[in-house]
């Protein structure tokens, strides 16, 4: 009869020390989704704010006029991970309301906008292998362009790569 109840109390202790162990698990597991998902709202809201500050520069630019020239410096990183700028010009309906875009993408197809100038865009020569000028009149700056000249040439809003900055 001694040895029943010994047995007994042995697997209520490993029942609720199971019991526990599963909430720790849970809890656990529920902790990291919830820092994944707050890991995930920063990168967007750092990648909006990129996007921003560099649709601003652009619209500064555009405002200065003809021979208005400055150094943006970009960031290397958007969190640790490669990104790169596509500035568009928008067309069709878009284009009555005059506005252009600054993309930011990164990852596996994430993105994010700023609204910015429809002007046209140029690459200037010295800028291969880091600054692309594609069709429909867009540009792409990779992230480890670091330093952009963004100016200002009749209205024409040129980038070039800037190696020292």
């Amino acid at each position: 009869m001694v040895f029943l109840k010994k047995a007994q109390a042995a697997v209520e202790v490993l029942s609720y020390g199971s019991f526990f162990l599963l909430i720790f698990v849970v809890a656990v597991a529920i902790f990291f989704q919830m820092q994944s998902q707050e890991l995930s709202r920063s990168e967007y809201a750092y990648a909006q704010q990129t996007a921003y500050q560099f649709a601003d520069q652009i619209q500064i630019a555009f405002v200065a006029g003809s021979g208005f020239w400055e150094v943006v410096r970009i960031p290397p990183e958007l969190l640790g991970k490669n990104y790169n700028f596509v500035v568009s010009r928008s067309y069709g309906q878009q284009a009555i309301n005059e506005t252009g875009f600054v993309y930011v993408n990164w990852g596996n197809g994430k993105s994010v906008s700023a609204p910015t100038v429809t002007t046209s865009y140029e690459v200037s020569p010295v800028s291969s292998g880091q600054i692309y000028y594609g069709t429909n009149n867009f540009v792409e700056i990779n992230n480890t362009a670091g330093c952009v000249n963004i100016s200002n040439s009749e209205g024409t809003i040129i980038f070039a790569r800037v190696y020292l900055c």
